[in-house]
């Protein structure tokens, strides 16, 4: 059931986008987007390594997991 919802809200964010509006917002986009992604990255990157001993590389491979669904949400707010 979790994977179906990840697909339905991905799905429907990618498609209710307007490029003219992307791009006339780009900068406010990737403020929204980009940066709170690689925050949350680095912080539950962070997390793992001290919390379960986990090398960096998988650490930071799961923060952006995790991280994935937020700017699918974030975006389609904004336009």
């Amino acid at each position: 059931v979790r994977n179906v919802a990840l697909v339905v809200i991905l799905s429907r964010a990618g498609l209710g986008l307007d490029l003219i509006k992307v791009r006339q917002l780009s900068f406010t986009v990737a403020m929204l987007s980009v940066l709170p992604n690689l925050a949350e990255t680095a912080t539950d990157a962070a997390l793992a390594v001290v919390l379960f001993g986990m090398p960096w590389a998988w650490a930071v491979a799961l923060g952006f997991v995790m991280s994935a669904v937020s700017p699918a949400v974030i975006v389609p707010s904004l336009l």
